[in-house]
C-alpha cells in the first residue's frame, strides 16, 4: 500500500508543477467572475502555500496518506478540465457563461476547503 501512496504522491508532485501554466491561462477568467473569481483566488493561493509547505518539510505522512493525496489529484484535474475547455473553445467570461464560470469557481473552492479542513484534521488526529 505504501508504493501506491507514494506512486500517487509522485503524480500529484508532476501535476501539481505544470498546473501553474493552466491557472495562468485562466486567470482572466478568474477574475472576470468577479467576487467567486477572487474567492477562488485566496482559497487557490492558501492551497498551495499548503502544498509547498509539505514539499519543504518532507514529512512522510503527506507521502503516505493516498486519500489526501488523491483528494488533491481531483482537485488539479478538475482544474486542467476548464483550463483546456476554456482555451481550446476560447470561452470566456461574458452574459452568457457567467453562470458556467461561477459555479465551477465555486465547485473548486469547495474542494479547496475540503482539502484544507482534511489536511488539519489529519494533522490533529496525527498529533494526539
Amino acid at each position: 500500500m505504501k508504493k501506491f501512496a507514494r506512486i500517487i504522491y509522485s503524480i500529484k508532485l508532476i501535476l501539481f508543477i505544470v498546473h501553474f501554466y493552466f491557472v495562468y491561462q485562466m486567470i482572466h477568467n478568474i477574475l472576470d467572475v468577479g467576487i467567486f473569481g477572487i474567492m477562488f483566488t485566496i482559497l487557490y493561493l492558501i492551497f498551495t502555500i499548503k502544498i509547498l509547505y509539505e514539499l519543504l518539510s518532507q514529512k512522510p505522512k503527506y507521502k503516505n496518506d493516498y486519500i489526501y493525496n488523491i483528494m488533491q489529484l481531483g482537485f488539479i484535474a478538475y482544474l486542467y478540465i476548464i483550463s483546456i475547455k476554456t482555451s481550446v473553445s476560447n470561452i470566456y467570461v461574458t452574459s452568457f457563461t457567467f453562470s458556467y464560470f461561477r459555479i465551477n469557481y465555486i465547485i473548486l473552492s469547495v474542494l479547496i476547503v475540503f482539502i484544507l479542513v482534511y489536511s488539519i484534521l489529519e494533522n490533529k488526529s496525527s498529533n494526539n
